[in-house]
């Protein structure tokens, strides 16, 4: 709580999870913090490979609970920086994108518009 960045971190209301990792490599231990906002969680999991043409529910529980669920979903090529096909409605579930590999990202309605929350990395085949 002594560190500015650190502790503004920590109480930062809009982080609603948090990650902790620790390794020891040669007798030297490193600790890590990782802080994420979460928007919905996918009602059925998502497979890591998904065959192109094949169906995948992408449908969510909203976080919280009060909250709107994802209205649509993108495959986001992170290598170049862009979306690769969408935004798709949640209510199609057939997978209609060129084989790769992605970020599924979420779209969650605002009154300006959408917030997109990055999701799980998937390969379409």
């Amino acid at each position: 709580m002594n560190s500015p960045g650190h502790r503004e971190n920590i109480l930062r209301a809009s982080f609603t999870h948090l990650g902790v990792g620790m390794s020891i490599v040669k007798g030297e231990t490193t600790i890590t913090q990782n802080f994420a906002s979460a928007r919905g969680y996918l009602k059925t999991g998502l497979p890591q490979q998904i065959e192109r043409g094949g169906y995948v529910s992408m449908e969510t529980t909203p976080f919280p609970s009060f909250a709107p669920n994802a209205a649509m979903y993108d495959f986001y090529k992170e290598k170049r920086n862009e979306p690769a096909g969408g935004p798709i409605p949640v209510s199609e579930r057939k997978i209609d994108v060129a084989r790769g590999i992605y970020r599924v990202r979420f779209y969650f309605e605002t009154r300006d518009g959408y917030e997109i929350y990055t999701g799980p990395r998937v390969e379409v085949r």
